[in-house]
């Protein structure tokens, strides 16, 4: 799927609550709150909830660090960049589900929100002997 890129100003109701961002388009054929990996301003801040916000569409908050990181404040108009995640399963996780039949199960018997938290946590690995590792240990809890 193709990201979505546009431009935002970063909001902050009050000093007590987190800033945010708001994005009024469609995101993608989602209706409920789903993961997105987002850069600001080409800079990488991470995975984000986009959340419906029913009267302005979706937003995401970003915590100080999350600011500071990116060089960005309240006020300020910021470049954003959103990639779903989707159903892109990491190659460790594809090449179990082909492999083995009892992993292919247990996937296939997952709902659709289970499976893409496990691919998120599986994904989030930096080593491919991590990846592997993650993905056998819940689809193949037993051995």
């Amino acid at each position: 799927m193709r990201p979505i890129v546009f431009d935002a100003a970063v909001e902050r109701i009050a000093p007590e609550v987190p800033r945010f961002i708001v994005y009024p388009g469609k995101a993608w054929d989602e209706t409920a709150t789903f993961t997105v990996e987002v850069s600001l301003n080409g800079i990488p801040i991470g995975l984000r909830n986009l959340t419906p916000w029913k009267e302005r569409g979706w937003h995401f908050g970003l915590s100080e660090p999350i600011c500071r990181k990116a060089g960005v404040d309240t006020g300020d108009r910021v470049r954003v960049e959103i990639k779903r995640l989707g159903d892109r399963k990491p190659s460790e996780l594809e090449e179990l589900l082909k492999s083995d039949c009892e992993a292919r199960k247990t996937w296939d018997a997952l709902p659709a929100g289970d499976r893409r938290d496990l691919i998120l946590c599986v994904a989030e690995a930096k080593k491919p002997e991590t990846r592997v590792r993650r993905a056998k240990r819940f689809l193949r809890p037993n051995c």
